[in-house]
């Protein structure tokens, strides 16, 4: 991660990417407006005013991100 700024982080932004494309194959619309740059997009993902969370496919899954919503919701800070 890049400082205190995830986004910027290539790996953010790839699963930022990753967690867009498979909303929009799912549900069949994008979640957020997808014509700003992959980086800001990323930003706009952590800023939206609704929660995002993912998680992987452990048996038990673990969840690998979540926006400032999410944790402000859990009272969590970003680690």
């Amino acid at each position: 991660m890049t400082g205190s700024i995830p986004w910027k982080s290539e790996a953010w932004i790839d699963h930022t990417q990753t967690m867009l494309n498979s909303f929009r194959h799912f549900v069949g619309r994008e979640l957020i407006d997808r014509t700003a740059s992959p980086e800001q997009q990323a930003e706009f993902l952590f800023y939206a005013p609704f929660v995002v969370v993912s998680h992987g496919t452990e048996a038990d899954p673990i969840l690998n991100y979540g926006n400032q919503a999410a944790l402000d919701l859990w009272q969590f800070e970003l680690e």
